[in-house]
């Protein structure tokens, strides 16, 4: 019989905050506003993956061409150009 006295008693004393837990109404009060739904996530279709990026060809610095055009002179010699005067030539080729 103790035991079940005890039991009983053990069992008020957790019930006791689970009910002060349960909402009351009040009067003049309002009831709480409810939580918006969720949102809903956007449907992700079929991805395509980005364009590959392509390497842009190498501008040369003034410093680069003029030595490009250095090299070119004497393959150039036979083209119309003067083979003597490379100095006229680096310039044209340069511009």
């Amino acid at each position: 019989m103790n035991r079940l006295l005890s039991w009983v008693v053990l069992m008020g004393f957790a019930a006791g905050p689970a009910l002060a837990q349960v909402q009351q109404s009040f009067p003049g009060v309002p009831p709480p506003v409810p939580s918006p739904p969720p949102l809903a996530l956007p449907q992700r279709g079929l991805v395509t993956p980005p364009p590959a990026v392509t390497p842009q060809p190498r501008t040369g610095t003034f410093n680069d061409r003029v030595i490009r055009c250095n090299l070119a002179f004497p393959n150039a010699g036979g083209l119309g150009h003067n083979p003597t005067d490379r100095d006229s030539f680096v310039r044209h080729c340069v511009n």
